[in-house]
């Protein structure tokens, strides 16, 4: 019992240590914050974690019962005393990791690891099996993986002698591994995999699909020990070639039935074609793959396909490095050479680095497979962490020490997160807990050098010794210039060799930045006597910049915050050059090389091309310029590249505001508003309200999507609000001009006929084709935005009308089905999604509808398939379907037995191609009644001859459903009659139909929550054979439980003769574990278990081990008779010392 007892203020000072419950930690300081007992420190495991709180620990203690002194004090162990308020009676031993308390350490006490279970144990706690009779019984689970180890333990079948955590528990008498202790590697050597071939012939008997499968089966404990769960490193030198060989799911298939494999094309004609896509990068080669543009010979996966045939990289495919010798990498030992005075530290390092934009062409991305064959080693000595270095010869214990202790660290957190910012030197670990874990480790606050203040809440970090001051900005600059550095890069490098003083900053310009920083130029002296802003001349810092190999300007800015520009290169080019020879950043970065100086075609014949695609927004120019039919010769900006050569908007360019010239004013000289922010001048408040009200713009939704469309002027704002607010600005109905204003007539529309008649010739055909229209800034300004509203009362009846595609239906004059199904054959769209995209995007003339499997439902439509023609492919004629009893006879042989089970067999891939994935629709007219008479579960029956309204409703009483929800599911189980409709509403709407709730019978006479009499509802559960809350829970939301018994009986019946799920449901009748112990014993008996917070009892009740006399919900079972709180009740609270600790 007093070891017990130890056990309890162990977890108790474990939990109010940790701060996991707040509910437990509040209640104990305002209850003993100032008791003072004593506190009995037994032995036990002593950590110190980094966690969002700060510094977690847990501390041992005990009530301070003479029976726990004593058998605390009966063990011999190190002493290490830390104060309370009262001194610590008996010794603690600590260990750098956090971890069960031992068997060893508590006599009479289960570890916590066991508290649930061993609580109840007639043994002595915590006398676990030796090893060998452990790891024998085991062996007889079958248990094949660590997840099912864990599964099984969690399951709450593990005896009490046998630890749940085996690892740490036989660390040291005899423990290898998992696979040994569960007995599926017994005699197997770790990590002696079968050969190539062997391993892969293995692996195709699995019939897996995909990598995604693959993973899957290697997680799931399947997997025999000697086949690698990496097997594309494993065999990378051995055979490997692809996942798809591997796996086998390419060897020997055939692209489609009854036709041949595709064959791609040649690399060289690959590569060709492709060229003449204008791609500049891996991105838009994805897009335009995925577009449906891509012609079915060229592969989505070039570079798998083309591996052994020519292939190098995207740049030479696409065509935007060709001709660079950045393509051609230098030989290994000068990349190695390069990369080395880099001072990366990690392969992540190098990754982060690599991407950042700053890795020049002629250094590959991978080098270890680049170079895999000419030289390559190992990250360590490709980046030179590791070159000519003894395997991690640390420092001792106390120079590491020492050294760290001048880092000036507070926590746990702020090392790790040092430790792995590259700043460590090699000969100080990253694990020091674990490497000094013999040889001196104590914990980290005595290794950062802090300390813990206790006794007071919220304590701050103290140090040990004096806190660290640097010297002044004026020395430490004055020391780092005499090492002549000159740049960040050599400043960064320098940093990590361990010889900086530790009065020199690691971060200046945080410590120094109210104290002289100007930048690392000064600070390092490679920029003194510069004049700030004496940049290099644009030829020159072009050069430079082409250099880098950037792609992008977003590559750009992150390169420019990187700290790796130099001082005369300038952030901001675009500005600084812009007088000077700038045009683009594709021409500065390097990008767009190949056209030699903007080799595109003269604006207008670009606009005269641009304008005959029909682009309605910038947004549609944005989404074609990405798809990869853009010609080289058409800039992607032309507002960039044709700036000073005719350019005026977006509209004008795309040709959607040609119709509106007098929309577009002579572009004005800069006057007035000046944005600060930008340097840039607007024209002035007068001037730019007097054009904008010639937009018609109505809101300012309206605004911001015309402003951001690029049709804007540059010396309007895009935030007048805030650049004319102190020259003229009210608001945005007055600058916009849509509301009656002193001195004007408020914008008049078309009448509705005149503007009825206009939108009829645009061939619009729903409500959201008009809003993207009207959005896109077509739209003249004397037709309102919102017709609906502006004409309600003027003739408006609906869009239909409006836009004329229902217009006495004489406007949905469609094409016939053939007429359009041949028009969409030559199209070559590849499935239903390819053809929505299109269907919206402007392209589809207005006679061909944009659903045309509801407007040919009953004029020809068979499937996406036959209308869109991507089933009439090479080799072999269009399909045609069997007929309808032909395609019947077929179906009931497969023994499907509802629509849901049709679905995934067609789903499946077995369906035979003249079999119609929706027979409903092809044999609408040809026999079809439903899926029971054609799946065949139902033949005999009269075709769907349903039930009377009242012998239906009669018999869904019966079911008990009690939503329509309910009522869906059910219906679509497959367990609905035939002659039971599964649209009852509209099946009886003229013959009784009144509600859901009436048809199934949840609301009939009753009155809201009229449920059964506690006795008559246990009763009538009691039938059911019902084991557990969980089965109840199943059973109540399956739709069987009637519409008088509450689905919470627990809540409904708390105060008339609830007891407990047992007690109801009928598995504990005429036991006398039901008469639960008086609240003292039951209190009693759970402090012996050391249950910290609310929620570990909840699992431990739940998890089998609760005696039947404890209430599962003692907050309610003993509301009137003792009850307090959880804290009072599990023990955690009594007779506790608030303790705080650092960084809480």
């Amino acid at each position: 019992m007093a070891g017990l007892a130890s056990l309890a203020a162990w977890s108790s000072w474990r939990q109010v240590a940790s701060g996991v419950s707040v509910f437990g930690l509040r209640s104990f300081r305002s209850s003993f914050s100032l008791n003072t007992r004593l506190v009995s420190c037994v032995s036990v495991h002593f950590g110190v974690a980094s966690s969002r709180s700060g510094v977690r620990q847990s501390v041992a203690g005990s009530h301070g019962s003479q029976d726990c002194l004593k058998a605390a004090s009966a063990r011999a162990v190190p002493q290490l005393i830390i104060p309370y308020h009262q001194p610590c009676l008996t010794p603690l031993s600590f260990s750098s990791t956090p971890t069960h308390v031992s068997s060893r350490t508590f006599a009479d006490a289960s570890a916590p690891g066991d508290a649930i279970g061993g609580a109840a144990d007639k043994k002595a706690a915590g006398k676990f099996r030796g090893f060998e009779d452990a790891r024998a019984y085991v062996r007889t689970l079958g248990l094949k993986s660590v997840k099912k180890w864990q599964a099984w333990r969690a399951s709450g079948a593990r005896p009490r002698d046998i630890p749940s955590a085996p690892d740490k528990m036989y660390a040291s008498t005899g423990w290898t591994s998992y696979g040994d202790f569960l007995g599926y590697k017994i005699g197997k050597v770790a990590g002696n995999f079968r050969g190539f071939e062997d391993a892969r012939g293995y692996v195709h008997t699995l019939g897996l699909k995909s990598m995604k499968e693959w993973w899957a089966w290697s997680t799931s404990g399947a997997r025999p020990h000697d086949i690698p769960s990496a097997p594309d490193k494993m065999y990378a030198s051995t055979g490997w070639t692809s996942y798809g060989d591997f796996l086998g799911y390419k060897i020997g298939k055939k692209a489609r039935v009854g036709r041949p494999r595709m064959h791609f094309r040649s690399f060289d004609d690959a590569r060709a074609y492709v060229h003449t896509l204008g791609l500049t990068s891996q991105k838009e080669w994805r897009a335009w793959s995925s577009s449906g543009a891509r012609p079915r010979d060229i592969p989505s996966n070039p570079q798998q396909t083309y591996v052994s045939a020519g292939w190098t990289s995207y740049g030479d495919f696409l065509g935007y490095d060709v001709g660079k010798v950045a393509e051609k990498y230098r030989s290994f030992d000068d990349a190695r050479a390069y990369v080395h005075a880099l001072g990366l530290k990690s392969a992540k390092e190098w990754r982060a680095w690599s991407s950042s934009g700053a890795r020049p062409r002629d250094i590959p991305s991978a080098p270890d497979r680049t170079y895999k064959s000419a030289g390559w080693v190992s990250y360590g000595d490709f980046l030179g962490y590791d070159a000519g270095k003894a395997a991690e010869k640390y420092r001792s214990f106390d120079d590491a020490r020492a050294y760290v202790h001048t880092l000036g660290l507070k926590s746990a957190k702020e090392w790790r997160a040092w430790s792995s910012s590259g700043a460590r030197p090699h000969d100080i670990p990253s694990r020091p807990d674990q490497t000094y874990k013999s040889s001196g480790w104590a914990f980290y606050p005595d290794f950062l050098g802090y300390e813990n203040r206790v006794g007071q809440r919220n304590a701050k970090v103290a140090r040990v010794g004096p806190r660290m001051h640097y010297r002044s900005f004026e020395d430490a600059r004055a020391y780092v210039r005499s090492l002549r550095m000159k740049s960040v890069e050599e400043w960064a490098e320098w940093k990590t060799l361990g010889t900086r003083p530790h009065d020199i900053p690691s971060n200046p310009y945080h410590e120094y930045a109210s104290s002289g920083w100007v930048s690392y130029g000064d600070f390092l002296g490679y920029a003194v006597g510069k004049t700030a802003g004496e940049y290099r001349a644009f030829e020159e810092a072009r050069t430079y910049v082409h250099r880098l190999g950037l792609k992008s300007k977003e590559e750009w800015q992150v390169w420019s915050a990187s700290g790796m520009r130099p001082y005369d290169i300038p952030s901001a080019p675009d500005e600084k050059y812009a007088s000077s020879g700038w045009t683009s950043y594709g021409d500065f970065l390097g990008y767009d090389i190949d056209q030699v100086d903007g080799n595109f075609r003269s604006f207008e014949d670009a606009r005269a091309y641009v304008r005959a695609l029909g682009l309605p927004s910038q947004k549609e120019w944005k989404t074609w310029r990405m798809s990869g039919v853009r010609p080289s010769d058409i800039p992607r900006s032309p507002e960039v590249t044709y700036k000073s050569l005719g350019w005026t908007s977006y509209g004008d360019f795309l040709g959607y505001d040609i119709d509106h010239k007098a929309q577009v004013r002579p572009r004005m000289q800069f006057r007035g508003a000046v944005d600060q922010k930008w340097r840039r001048e607007y024209c002035s408040f007068e001037d730019a309200r007097a054009y904008v009200h010639t937009l018609g713009l109505t809101s300012q939704k309206e605004w911001k999507a015309w402003s951001a469309s690029g049709a804007r002027p540059d010396d309007i704002p895009s935030n007048p609000d805030n650049t004319y607010k102190s020259a003229g600005w009210v608001s945005y109905r007055d600058f916009l001009g849509y509301e009656e204003r002193v001195g004007r007539s408020r914008m008049h529309f078309r009448s509705f006929d005149d503007a009825r008649a206009y939108v009829h010739t645009l061939g619009l055909t729903s409500q959201k084709e008009w809003t993207a229209w009207s959005s896109s800034g077509a739209r003249p300004r004397d037709i309102p935005g919102d017709p609906d509203k502006y004409y309600a009362s003027a003739g408006w009846t609906s869009y239909g009308d409006f836009l004329g595609y229902d217009a006495g239906k004489a406007a949905e004059k469609y094409r016939s089905f053939e007429d359009a199904r041949a028009y969409v054959h030559t199209l070559g769209l590849k499935s239903a999604k390819v053809w929505k995209v299109w269907s919206s995007s402007g392209a589809r003339p207005h006679d061909i509808p944009s659903n045309p499997d509801h407007t040919y439902k009953s004029a020809g439509w068979v499937s996406y398939g036959d209308f869109l023609g991507y089933e009439e492919r090479v080799g072999r004629p269009r399909m045609q379907c069997r007929s309808f009893d032909d395609a019947r006879a077929y179906v009931h042989t497969l023994g499907l037995k509802s629509a849901k089970e049709w679905q995934a067999w067609c789903a499946s891939g077995a369906r035979p191609h003249d079999i119609p994935r929706n027979p409903n629709r092809t044999y609408k007219s040809a026999g079809w009644t439903s899926y029971p008479d054609f799946l065949g579960y139902d033949a005999g029956k009269a075709a769907e001859k349903y039930r009377s309204f009242d012998d239906a409703r009669a018999y869904v009483h019966t079911l008990g459903l009690k939503s329509a929800t309910e009522w869906k599911v059910w219906s679509s189980s497959g367990a609905r009659p035939h002659d039971i409709p599964g649209d009852p509403h509209q099946t009886y709407k003229p013959a009784g139909w009144t509600s859901y709730p009436d048809f199934l019978g949840y609301q009939i006479g009753k009155v809201a929550g009229e449920y059964r009499s506690f006795d008559d509802a246990r009763a009538y559960v009691h039938t059911l054979g019902l084991k557990s809350s969980t089965e109840w829970r199943a059973w109540s939301s399956s739709g069987a439980r009637p519409h008088d018994i509450p689905g919470r009986p627990d809540e409904k019946y708390a105060s008339s003769g609830w007891l407990s799920y047992g007690d109801f449901l009928g598995y504990d009748v005429g036991k006398v574990a039901e008469k639960f112990r008086s609240f003292e014993d039951a209190r009693g008996y759970v402090h012996t278990l050391g249950l910290t917070s609310q929620k570990e009892w909840t699992a431990w009740s739940a998890s089998g081990a609760r005696p039947r006399d404890i209430p599962s919900t003692p907050d309610r079972t003993y509301k009137s008779s003792g009850w307090t709180s959880f804290p009072d009740f599990l023990g955690y609270a009594v007779g506790r010392v608030y303790n705080s600790h650092p960084n809480d």
